[in-house]
C-alpha cells in the first residue's frame, strides 16, 4: 500500500479564464431562472385538469353514493305478512318478541285501535274455531 509521501508531486498549473469567476454567478443565475417556468407550467397544467377531475370524481362518488338506512326504516318497507311469517317459522316465541321491543304508550295506544278497528262475524269467528278444533284432533 502506498502511502501519501509515496506519490510523486506534480506541480501542474491550471490556468481559469480571465473574468471566469466573475461572470459565473451571473451565468448560473441564467440557467436557474431558464428552469423555472417550466416547472411553475407542469403545476399549473396539473393544477387545471387534475383538480377539476378530482372534485368530479367527489361529487359522483356523492351523488351516487347509496343513502344510509337505519334498522327502523328498513323494518318498516317489510310487509307485515312477510314479518309474521317468518317470526311463526322461527323458534322465537311471542314473548321473546315482546320482550326485545321497546313500545311507548303512544305506540300501544295504536295497535289497540287497529285490533279493536277490525270487524269481528260471529259466523267467520265460529267457522274458524270449529276448523281450529279439527286440525288438533
Amino acid at each position: 500500500m502506498k502511502k501519501l509521501e509515496d506519490i510523486p508531486k506534480k506541480n501542474e498549473v491550471f490556468e481559469v479564464p480571465e473574468r471566469y469567476f466573475d461572470v459565473l454567478p451571473d451565468r448560473i443565475q441564467k440557467r436557474i431562472a431558464a428552469q423555472q417556468p417550466e416547472s411553475r407550467h407542469a403545476w399549473t397544467l396539473a393544477l387545471r385538469f387534475a383538480l377539476p377531475t378530482v372534485a368530479a370524481i367527489v361529487i359522483v362518488w356523492f351523488w351516487l353514493k347509496p343513502a344510509q338506512a337505519d334498522a327502523s326504516t328498513i323494518l318498516a318497507s317489510v310487509d307485515t305478512e312477510q314479518l309474521i311469517a317468518y317470526i311463526g317459522e322461527s323458534e322465537w316465541s311471542t314473548d321473546d318478541v315482546l320482550g326485545e321491543i321497546q313500545m311507548d304508550q303512544s305506540m300501544v295506544d295504536a295497535i289497540e285501535e287497529e285490533v279493536y278497528a277490525i270487524p269481528l262475524d260471529d259466523e267467520l269467528l265460529l267457522e274458524n274455531f270449529e276448523n281450529q278444533e279439527g286440525d288438533s284432533i
